[in-house]
């Protein structure tokens, strides 16, 4: 299985966008140009392509987007249900909670 998270940006001035990734207590920046995680934006949209989807990669993905007026972060919590992994987008807006999922292909 193969799936892409995108995190939508729109900031002025224009964000530096890292991904990270969290599991069991341990956060780590992913290097994005690799076989297993890359990244590519298309104007507002920033995503984050993970080859080979395996057990290892259930976690948290956090999208942090920042510039010097400050810093948004958007979590993809990637988990299993049915056998299959699916994205659950968790988004903070002040009193809004976004909850979704997607099944990878």
């Amino acid at each position: 299985h193969h799936i892409e998270l995108t995190c939508h940006v729109n900031a002025f001035p224009k964000a530096k966008v890292d991904w990270l990734f969290s599991r069991n207590g341990t956060t780590q920046r992913l290097e994005t140009n690799n076989p297993k995680y890359s990244a590519h934006t298309d104007e507002d949209k920033y995503m984050l392509h993970i080859s080979n989807v395996a057990e290892d990669d259930f976690g948290t993905f956090s999208c942090h987007a920042s510039n010097d007026i400050g810093i948004s972060v958007g979590k993809i919590v990637l988990t299993r249900k049915y056998n299959e992994p699916i994205a659950l987008l968790r988004f903070t807006n002040r009193t809004r909670f976004i909850l979704c999922s997607c099944p990878c292909s």
